[in-house]
């Protein structure tokens, strides 16, 4: 802060400003540089004018360039776009289209083709079902059958028996009830000869009587009332 302003002695030999102390390097400085462009323009001769020129000139032209581009790239709100951008954007639109169109061709013709065989697929597995369950219900009908068949034959071959077993019991019953009181005492006797061989007492006596009163129905005793 205190070299913006002029010292003391500075200010009382009328100075208002401060002195810059470097002041003698910038001279210098200067004045070296001076004397090294003039040492280069003398050693170029004309041909320094040139450099000089293109030096002068080259800034400008970049900056004219870089300020236009800046301009192309980012326009003003209000300036309406220059017709070569749709131009060149619609362009690019029958290429982009016709590849589309080429991968939904081509993507189209998959689909279908995955169709056709996913529907063969199907139709394939419905058949083999449809064969399957053909081939069940015939073994369940077949089963079923088989299972009628052996009830039905044991059932008649049940009542055949059953029948048999009820006429012959029927007969015994009229064969047993048949005859006179002396008949029906011979079939509940014992009218062999075992118990004389085996030691007992002799009743062959008592046989000989019963079977001359068999079937004669005048003897009494003979109706059993």
């Amino acid at each position: 802060m205190s070299s913006k302003f002029p010292s003391l002695e500075e200010f009382d030999y009328g100075q208002t400003t401060a002195s810059d102390t470097h002041n003698g390097f910038l001279e210098a400085d200067i004045t070296g540089a001076d004397d090294l462009v003039s040492r280069e323009k003398a050693l170029l001769g004309d041909d320094a004018n040139e450099f000089e020129t293109l030096e002068q000139q080259q800034p400008v032209k970049q900056e004219s360039d870089e300020g236009q581009s800046f301009e192309e790239a980012f326009p003003e709100i209000n300036q309406t776009q220059p017709t070569t951008q749709s131009i060149t954007a619609t362009s690019f639109e029958p290429a982009v289209s016709s590849g589309m169109q080429g991968l939904s061709l081509e993507s189209s013709k998959a689909i279908q083709e995955w169709k056709e065989r996913q529907q063969l697929e199907i139709q394939r597995r419905d058949e083999l079902s449809q064969s399957r369950k053909a081939e069940i219900m015939e073994k369940a009908n077949k089963a079923i059958d088989d299972f009628y068949d052996n009830y039905n034959s044991k059932r008649d071959d049940l009542i055949e028996q059953t029948r048999k077993e009820e006429a012959e019991f029927l007969e015994a019953r009229d064969d047993s009830i048949t005859g006179t009181t002396w008949d029906r005492a011979l079939k509940l006797i014992d009218i062999s000869d075992v118990n004389t061989k085996s030691g007992f007492r002799d009743k062959t006596r008592f046989r000989e009587i019963l079977l001359s009163l068999k079937g004669d129905t005048e003897v009494p005793g003979a109706a059993g009332y």
